[in-house]
């Protein structure tokens, strides 16, 4: 039985552990610095740092910036589908 008079709670998702190796290819794939630079959107040196942190820390397995790399992967299939 729910009880709906209760307050909103929030929730997160288990982005690091949905990720795996085939994810890592895909950001890989989407966030090449040459991708990336055709948008004029985003800096490719950004973004290829972020890659890299998120590397360095999945190696520690810590899940440090994974929602911003995902963000940007998504932003990247957005574009290359739409624009």
């Amino acid at each position: 039985q729910y009880d709906f008079s209760r307050p909103k709670k929030g929730f997160s998702i288990p982005l690091f552990e949905w990720f795996s190796s085939s994810m890592d290819e895909k950001f890989h794939h989407y966030l090449a610095p040459q991708r990336v630079a055709e948008t004029g959107l985003l800096r490719p040196q950004t973004v290829t740092r972020e890659l890299e942190k998120y590397e360095r820390y999945k190696r520690n397995g810590r899940a440090h910036n994974v929602e911003k790399v995902w963000r940007l992967t998504s932003f990247m299939m957005w574009w290359e589908k739409y624009m």
